[in-house]
């Protein structure tokens, strides 16, 4: 529920920076290897202990949470993806599409391990949807640097 409530917060905030005169014209902008890498460590950094905390959740908790989760630390890498890849989606970055393709992979694969297939084919579509969100952002960086080359 926390993340749903985050996820509308950070749309509201991407909508808004989109469409501020001062960001209508940014272009979609590309990290450099080095914020890569560490956009992955701090992905694997956070996934670890959040991951280990959603394990034992149930003991932690135990009249609150009564089973263990299914997937905890696929599910913590999922939740902290999905944040990382708003606020990229959000400051038109490129890698968002990546995460997103990569997320909604992971997502067709754990529901349909828990045999909630709609849900497992929800996310086929939304592979689809985010490949094409990268291979339009891709086209439009090629079309930029064509102009700007030539």
């Amino acid at each position: 529920m926390f993340l749903q409530v985050y996820f509308f917060i950070t749309s509201i905030y991407g909508w808004l920076n989109w469409k501020s005169q001062h960001q209508k014209d940014k272009p979609i902008s590309i990290l450099s290897n080095k914020k890569r890498i560490l956009l992955f460590s701090i992905l694997i950094i956070l996934t670890l202990p959040l991951g280990y905390l959603v394990k034992n959740i149930h003991l932690l908790l135990p009249k609150i949470f009564i089973h263990p989760a299914a997937f905890p630390f696929i599910d913590t890498f999922i939740a902290i993806s999905s944040i990382i890849g708003t606020i990229l989606l959000a400051k038109r970055i490129l890698e968002n599409w990546l995460l997103w393709i990569i997320v909604d992979i992971i997502c067709v694969y754990v529901y349909a391990k828990k045999n909630i297939l709609f849900i497992s084919i929800e996310y086929g579509v939304f592979v689809v949807l985010a490949s094409y969100g990268l291979f339009l952002w891709l086209k439009s960086i090629k079309n930029v640097n064509r102009l700007s080359i030539g």
